[in-house]
């Protein structure tokens, strides 16, 4: 089964993934950031760096209720992300490695601050596809 294993630092499951306009998928994306698992955060949100940086255009606007309580509006984006979970193929009996495997087109928001050391959040609308795994300090995520 592909996985992507890491530490939790600082109790934190953090990790590279790559973020492209929703249709335009990228093989080896040339957006990449910091991303963070939440499992309290019900949606993914992105920081105002991947908005600028991948150049996307809101298409919606969402009502979201911050970790105080107070609801807040928050621009609404459709993207691809492409999650680090490597996968062997065997296209004409040769094997490669794919860097990039797993990846969805995605509804995201846009974080109401501008995180310190990551750029995405993601939330349980993403974590809910995958299977996690912690254990002794260590993460495994697989599809």
């Amino acid at each position: 089964m592909p996985t992507l294993t890491g530490q939790v630092e600082d109790d934190q499951i953090i990790f590279v993934v790559g973020v492209s306009v929703c249709g335009e998928h990228e093989q080896i994306p040339s957006h990449r950031f910091q991303a963070l698992l939440d499992t309290g955060c019900q949606c993914t949100l992105i920081s105002s760096r991947v908005i600028n940086e991948v150049g996307l255009t809101p298409t919606y606007t969402r009502s979201l209720v911050g970790i105080d309580g107070v609801p807040f509006e928050s621009d609404g984006y459709r993207i691809t992300l492409d999650v680090p979970i490597s996968s062997t193929t065997n296209p004409g009996g040769g094997t490669t490695q794919s860097e990039y495997s797993v990846w969805r087109d995605l509804d995201v928001c846009s974080l109401p601050l501008l995180p310190h050391n990551f750029d995405v959040l993601l939330g349980m609308d993403f974590i809910g596809a995958l299977h996690l795994t912690l254990h002794d300090g260590h993460f495994i995520v697989s599809n």
